[in-house]
């Protein structure tokens, strides 16, 4: 059973090559007590993965993100549209890279990206949106190979939860 207190935000366990690899999933290598329902954890050709229940070697996931083409960003600003909707943007740039979300993009845009480059991805709103994670997270990754994902709430509210930098 988990031992992490609850939180609104979730680790990103990474990237697997197949679903039976999958934290706490029935004859996978990866068994960890720490796993909680809400984590995430990215498949190999499948897309984002959300885990629904946390059990020792009877873990359940589903996709939250299904696999479209993943974006590769290796510039340093990218500026969201709702053409962006359940894409995935690879942060490459070794200066890291400032998401911007205007707040003309429409509410229920979901957006995951992944810090690949050395420095952090941050996510900033403009006009009226704001860049909101929970405290006391940062709208920023925390690390190479972090995973956060970006939710409009609505024109002047957005999402960002996942692997934050504190």
């Amino acid at each position: 059973m988990a031992t992490r207190s609850p939180t609104t935000t979730h680790p990103y366990w990474g990237t697997f090559a197949t679903t039976a690899a999958l934290p706490n999933v029935a004859g996978s290598p990866t068994q960890k007590g720490t796993l909680e329902a809400g984590d995430q954890a990215y498949v190999t050709g499948s897309g984002l993965y959300l885990c629904t229940d946390s059990t020792l070697g009877a873990a359940a996931w589903i996709v939250a993100a299904p696999l479209l083409t993943p974006i590769i960003e290796a510039g340093t600003t990218r500026l969201l549209a709702d053409s962006d909707h359940d894409r995935t943007i690879i942060c490459t740039n070794a200066a890291g890279c400032v998401i911007t979300v205007p707040d003309t993009v429409s509410p229920g845009l979901t957006v995951a990206v992944i810090q690949r480059g050395a420095a952090a991805v941050s996510v900033i709103g403009s006009g009226t949106m704001v860049a909101s994670p929970a405290a006391p997270f940062l709208p920023q990754t925390a690390a190479v190979g972090s995973m956060a994902t970006i939710y409009v709430e609505s024109a002047t509210v957005c999402n960002v939860i996942g692997d934050l930098a504190t």
